[in-house]
């Protein structure tokens, strides 16, 4: 029979960046609300949303890399204990789905934009869709990375 247990690969104390994170996440928000405020054409938009695109992709980036370092840490010290390697399957498990994510964002941001295919909006959409959902991946990082995290045994 399984038992459900607290994962303790965020002893090496990630919490603490959780809410920093999300005041990141939300001052992004808010510049991009800003900039979108004072916009006044299509071009003018699109600055704004390719500028809040790159904060949150190298918000994603530092983000990701705290989440692997930390597994990877978590894992080294794992190693050798019997049945006890999950911080390690963990790390494979993010890898694969973040290789995933990126590609799905990038096909559905895609596919969002041809609301306004052809059109000078289609950029607009696209990147607005890439900013945004890059967002939210950072902010669904951030959820792996608190104490309520449960795995099966």
């Amino acid at each position: 029979m399984k038992k459900f247990s607290i994962v303790p690969f965020l002893i090496f104390g990630l919490p603490a960046l959780s809410s920093s994170v999300l005041a990141d996440v939300a001052s992004i928000r808010a510049e991009e609300k800003a900039c979108l405020a004072d916009a006044e054409t299509n071009l003018d938009m699109k600055v704004c949303e390719g500028n809040t695109y790159q904060a949150a992709d190298k918000e994603l980036n530092a983000t990701y890399q705290k989440l692997v370092a930390g597994l990877k840490a978590q894992a080294a010290k794992e190693k050798g204990i019997p049945d006890y390697e999950s911080s390690a399957e963990i790390l494979r498990r993010l890898i694969a789905s973040e290789r995933a994510w990126i590609t799905f964002r990038d096909a559905d941001c895609s596919f969002q934009a041809t609301s306004m295919l052809g059109g000078t909006g289609e950029g607009l959409i696209y990147l607005s869709c890439e900013a945004s959902t890059t967002l939210d991946r950072i902010t669904a990082l951030n959820l792996m990375m608190t104490p309520s995290y449960v795995q099966l045994n």
